[in-house]
């Protein structure tokens, strides 16, 4: 299973806020679905931008493999975008 670990201003606060709601008796997966769809937004972002999250630009493709590359030629980690058509999430 993969896991990622996202670094987040406030995150404490975010967490008690959704325990809070929980603990009400609050059906959290709406807010699941915000934070989702606000991930897969941002992560395409990425993609068309090419940067990171801090807004550094990714690395450029060596131009050994750039001349060797088809299609997509100076697209960093796109070739057919199967990677970003892949990107997904569950709220439950």
């Amino acid at each position: 299973m993969t896991r990622i670990l996202i670094d987040v201003e406030g995150i404490e606060t975010a967490g008690r806020r959704l325990g809070a709601l929980a603990r009400a008796g609050r059906d959290l997966r709406p807010v699941f679905v915000q934070i989702g769809e606000y991930l897969i937004r941002s992560t395409r972002d990425r993609f068309r931008d090419q940067k990171s999250p801090e807004g550094v630009p990714w690395a450029p493709l060596s131009e050994a493999y750039a001349r060797r590359k088809h299609p997509n030629r100076q697209r960093i980690l796109t070739r057919h975008g199967d990677l970003q058509s892949q990107l997904s999430y569950r709220a439950d």
